[in-house]
Parts: C-alpha cells; sequence; structure tokens
C-alpha cells in the first residue's frame, strides 16, 4: 500500500512547529496582554463568544502551558495554507518564492501581535483565513463551519461570519443573472442597507471601548484608505469580483468595517483591519502582470516586516 502525501502540507507543518517553538518560548518576546491573562492557567473567563478563545490561549495541562504553542503553530498553519492555495490558484507557485513569503508573513505585525499578545484574536484569524482557503477551493461548507467556529473565540467573529453570509448569498444570486445595471444598482442599495445597519448596532457586537490603541501610532486612516482602494478596484472589476468568494468577502468586509470606523470604535476597526492586512497585501498584488506579482509580494511583506520592526513588535515588556 502506497501512502500519498503532500510536500507542501509536510513543509507547512515543519515551519508552523518551528515557529511554534520559538514563539511558545519566548524568543521573540511576549506583549502586554500575554502578562495581564494569557500566561495564567485554564482560563474560563467571558461568555459565548470569548471562552473558547481564552482556554486554547491559557490552555495547561499537568502545569505545562501550552496556549501561547498551540495558538502560534495553529495561526502559522493557517497563514501558510492561504499563502500556498492563493499562489496556486493564481497559477503562480514556486517553493523558493512560497517559503520566503511565508517566514517573512510570519514576522509581520499582523501575525506577531496574534501570537503573543492578542491571542484570542490570534485564534479567530486562523479560522477566518481556514475560511479563505476554503472559499478559495470552493470548499464551501467547511468555509462556513471554520468562519462559525471562530464566532466562539472572539467577539469579532461574529462580524466575520455576517460578512460570509453575505458573501453566499450575493456571490450565489448575482452569477446567476447577467449583469445589468439595475441589478449592480440593488447590490449597492443592499450593502448600504447593511452598512447602516452596523452604524446603529456596532457598538452592540463589539462593546463601547473606542478610545484605546492596539499598536503605536494611528493607522486607521491608512486602513480606511486601503479599503477604499479595494473598493474602487474591484468595483470596476466587477465580473472579477462575483466570480472569487475570496475577493467578494475582502469587497464586503471593506464596506462593513467602515461603519466601525465611523462610530468611533478606532480600536475595534484596526485589529479587524490587522487581521485583513494579509488577505489584502495578497489580492491587491494580483491585479498586475503575473511576472511582476512575486516581486512585488515580497516587496509588500518586506516593508511590512521592517514596519513591525520599526513599531517594537519583537520587544517583550517583561
Amino acid at each position: 500500500m502506497t501512502i500519498k502525501y503532500n510536500k507542501n502540507f509536510i513543509l507547512i507543518i515543519f515551519i508552523s512547529l518551528i515557529y511554534s517553538f520559538l514563539v511558545g518560548s519566548g524568543f521573540y518576546g511576549y506583549g502586554h496582554d500575554y502578562y495581564e491573562a494569557y500566561y495564567k492557567e485554564n482560563i474560563n473567563w467571558g461568555g459565548l463568544t470569548d471562552k473558547l478563545g481564552y482556554r486554547i490561549s491559557t490552555l495547561t495541562i499537568y502545569n505545562k502551558h501550552i496556549g501561547v504553542y498551540v495558538v502560534s503553530g495553529l495561526l502559522a498553519f493557517s497563514t501558510g495554507k492561504l499563502i500556498e492555495v492563493f499562489l496556486k490558484n493564481k497559477k503562480f507557485y514556486s517553493t523558493i518564492i512560497f517559503i520566503l513569503i511565508y517566514i517573512m508573513v510570519l514576522h509581520t505585525w499582523p501575525i506577531i501581535m496574534s501570537t503573543s499578545n492578542a491571542m484570542r484574536q490570534g485564534v479567530t484569524m486562523s479560522l477566518v483565513f481556514l475560511c479563505l482557503v476554503n472559499l478559495l477551493n470552493k470548499k464551501y461548507f467547511l468555509a462556513f463551519f471554520f468562519v462559525f467556529l471562530s464566532v466562539f473565540t472572539h467577539r469579532s467573529g461574529i462580524f466575520y461570519l455576517l460578512v460570509f453570509v453575505n458573501v453566499f448569498i450575493l456571490k450565489e444570486r448575482l452569477n446567476t443573472f447577467n449583469l445589468t445595471k439595475i441589478r449592480i444598482l440593488i447590490f449597492f442599495i443592499y450593502i448600504l442597507s447593511l452598512q447602516i445597519f452596523l452604524f446603529y448596532y456596532g457598538r452592540y457586537f463589539f462593546g463601547e471601548d473606542a478610545n484605546t490603541r492596539i499598536i503605536r501610532g494611528d493607522f486607521r486612516y491608512q486602513f480606511f484608505i486601503i479599503s477604499l482602494i479595494f473598493i474602487s478596484i474591484y468595483t470596476y472589476k466587477f465580473k472579477n469580483l462575483i466570480s472569487s468568494g475570496l475577493n467578494m468577502f475582502i469587497y464586503l468586509f471593506s464596506f462593513f468595517s467602515i461603519p466601525i470606523l465611523f462610530i468611533g470604535l478606532n480600536w475595534q476597526y484596526e485589529r479587524l483591519m490587522m487581521m485583513m492586512t494579509i488577505p489584502y497585501v495578497l489580492v491587491l498584488s494580483s491585479i498586475f502582470q503575473r511576472r511582476y506579482y512575486a516581486f512585488l509580494l515580497i516587496c509588500l511583506f518586506s516593508l511590512l516586516l521592517i514596519l513591525t520592526i520599526y513599531q517594537g513588535m519583537f520587544q517583550s515588556l517583561k
């Protein structure tokens, strides 16, 4: 009997295990949230949308704190799968380029922040990434499973579930009809209605804390500009938008996150955008010619890595 294996899967597992060991051992240092909560044993805090995230992040077995290893390993694995599947989906895959981009991304701000500081959000990000992987593979049940599970790890999971449900509703409906100006108008009226809903009920989902920061500096407006750029490009490339579940997900996310910023939930908006930074870079880079794609990805993730170092993300707060 011949055992089949996927060399890329084994490679991702190998890198994830090494990364998990480095993060868990404190090689990169820990953030404020870790020392406030996550170093504790088997925390049973929170309600329906928090409890599972706390339990995973603080998982302790026989006095061995393995939560940080689990979160960093899960996030590293899901990130690797997202990059791999995306490159293959765009018919641009090279093992060397994949490894270079993968290792670089693992050391950028969205991942580092979520492995040793915002750990519950790291679990949620992992599940959202796995949802996006299955959207790319058109495995919609698995995509729904992962985003639904994210609801129980962090409050932001509700937001991503809302985005996913509307991706499914709109993508399936729009693909069954020829595109006309009336249908596109209905599409935007639908989105506008959901934005109004989030504007009035956003605080119910995300809470009232609007004054804190998660990073040194203020990147709200840069994030806002990125969202507008994405919306503009894929409104123009509308057929490309509705042909891809991933593109539709980020497109709707870009729309739905704006009311969160406008009602003053700055902390929540920054974290939402942090979780989608890597998908943004992957998708926006793919609009350029194929021969420039890898070069552009390497440049953009290198810039993000430099900003991560500049922000002091590798400095332990202890």
